[in-house]
């Protein structure tokens, strides 16, 4: 298939959706605003666009708790390119644009990665789309300060790949030290570190690696943190003052937002544990604390994908398995008793949030259901994946029977469980909520599957369509994390301010 052909069909059909469900805050008619992005990022960006509109970077924000530091705190990400967006536009335009950009970035990051690993345009956009609509990259449009670090992971990978085994190594590691750089500035040093834990994983499995090559590898990322040194230099000096610094945290505080086992349920039932609004109530029942991501939710079809997949023959494939296990393995943090110990030990006393591990999870799963779909969709041979289809399927209406089923009892446990929190009539409208979810998922698991069927004959138009199929039920299903407000109200200044002194 031609290049033009393989974009319009796998990537710009799926990306319309997606761009469809983002428009209006592109636009700038609507805002996200959960958590710390109204609560904290934009109270420092306004501080940042003011001062940058006036020729200077603020070290300091004199407005939050009597003067606290600014450009050194890497949670402000106040040394991203993308902040020059905030001497040409509103604050909150540019603030949202950060987060849609990266989310439009994340399926061609992975698509570049499974590029370097040899697989097929059409699998690669598959195993982007994937990634970047899945419950946990969603999740991160109410996080400021991860985003952009979860978008480039893959692309570090795939240029590291590039750089030991491609055509241009020259300008692969270029590209490597570029990425590294960005990640180093994106907001998140744990994140940072994960994805150059994945791609040494990928050096690892690419093999045919030279002396020569990998010391212009490790060159080229020496350069990238030099091109972060202002922030790494600024963070030095600020850093020994900090909480963190000069206290440390508390073993508990290290392991908090842990994997819990007992939300693997959201797998197949898509926020199960309530929207990420005043409607979420995982933190009663499981007994933690709000999670860092609100929903892991892959998609069915997703799911199928990864299964389908297969044993590992194939190097991409041994690849993401082992980011896969690697990424499970450190997410539980608490849960996983190796973990829980190495947690306790005084040189870790600065890590926090295990489940951000989860970065590689992820990135492994939608390689394998890029994998996946090559295997199976590409190749006309969609037997193996309609199997996957049907299970995941099965287990989907299994749920749907059981609620239908012990519905009064249903509501009646989680009642009893989120009470007085939550009023009865709330608990009803969760378990409605649980089955319209697995009724939609198994929805879009019969059209894949009637797609999948089809793909002997067309398999690059049913692999399309089931692309779109699996976008269209993401949008959907996962739509509260993309929650947002209008922004007229933002823009209008309140009358209160007439009764307050010049």
């Amino acid at each position: 298939m031609k290049a033009r052909t393989s974009l319009a069909l796998f990537a710009l059909a799926p990306a319309s959706i997606l761009i469809a469900a983002l428009w209006p805050v592109m636009a700038g008619r609507e805002t996200w605003y959960l958590r710390d992005l109204f609560n904290y990022h934009l109270m420092v960006k306004t501080v940042q666009a003011d001062a940058m509109r006036s020729g200077f970077l603020p070290l300091i924000d004199p407005f939050r708790a009597g003067g606290q530091s600014l450009v050194g705190n890497l949670n402000n990400v106040a040394l991203y390119p993308d902040n020059l967006l905030f001497l040409v536009a509103p604050v909150v335009w540019a603030m949202n644009a950060h987060l849609w950009l990266h989310l439009l970035l994340a399926p061609i990051a992975v698509y570049w990665l499974g590029r370097a690993w040899g697989m097929t345009r059409e699998a690669s956009w598959a195993g982007g789309f994937c990634y970047g609509l899945s419950g946990y990259f969603l999740s991160q449009m109410n996080l400021y300060n991860l985003t952009a670090g979860t978008a480039l992971a893959p692309a570090l990978a795939a240029a590291c790949i590039a750089a030991v085994g491609g055509r241009r190594p020259a300008l692969a590691a270029a590209g490597a030290g570029t990425a590294w750089g960005l990640l180093l500035v994106a907001g998140d040093p744990i994140l940072a570190a994960l994805a150059l834990c994945g791609a040494g994983l990928a050096v690892l499995h690419r093999g045919d690696r030279s002396a020569r090559r990998l010391g212009r590898l490790a060159l080229a990322l020496a350069l990238g943190t030099l091109l972060a040194a202002p922030q790494l230099v600024e963070l030095a000096r600020i850093v020994g003052s900090s909480y963190r610094g000069s206290l440390g945290l508390t073993a508990e505080s290290r392991l908090v937002a842990s994997w819990d086992p007992r939300t693997f349920v959201e797998l197949v039932v898509p926020l199960f544990f309530g929207r990420p609004d005043l409607g979420y109530w995982g933190e009663i029942v499981l007994g933690t604390v709000r999670p860092l991501f609100f929903s892991l939710y892959p998609g069915l079809v997703a799911v199928a994908l990864l299964l389908a997949s297969g044993r590992p023959r194939s190097r991409p494939a041994r690849f993401a398995w082992s980011m896969v296990l690697v990424g499970g393995f450190l997410a539980l943090g608490g849960w996983n008793p190796l973990m829980f110990y190495l947690y306790r030990l005084p040189q870790a006393d600065a890590l926090r949030y295990p489940v951000k591990a989860l970065l590689l999870l992820a990135v492994g799963a939608s390689i394998l259901a890029g994998v996946g779909f090559e295997r199976t969709v590409l190749a006309g041979r969609p037997r193996v994946l309609l199997r996957a289809l049907a299970g995941v399927a099965l287990v989907a209406l299994v749920g749907w029977s059981g609620l239908a089923w012990w519905n009064a009892q249903a509501i009646e446990a989680l009642g009893v469980r989120i009470a007085p929190t939550f009023p009865a009539a709330f608990a009803a409208s969760e378990v409605a909520r649980w089955r319209a979810a697995l009724a939609l998922s198994v929805g879009a698991v019969a059209a894949a599957g009637a797609l999948a069927a089809a793909s002997r004959r067309a398999p690059r138009l049913a692999g399309s369509m089931i692309l779109v199929v699996h976008a269209a039920s993401q949008i959907v299903l996962l739509r509260p994390l993309l929650v947002t407000d209008e922004t007229a109200a933002y823009r209008t200044p309140s009358p209160a301010l007439a009764y307050l002194d010049p």
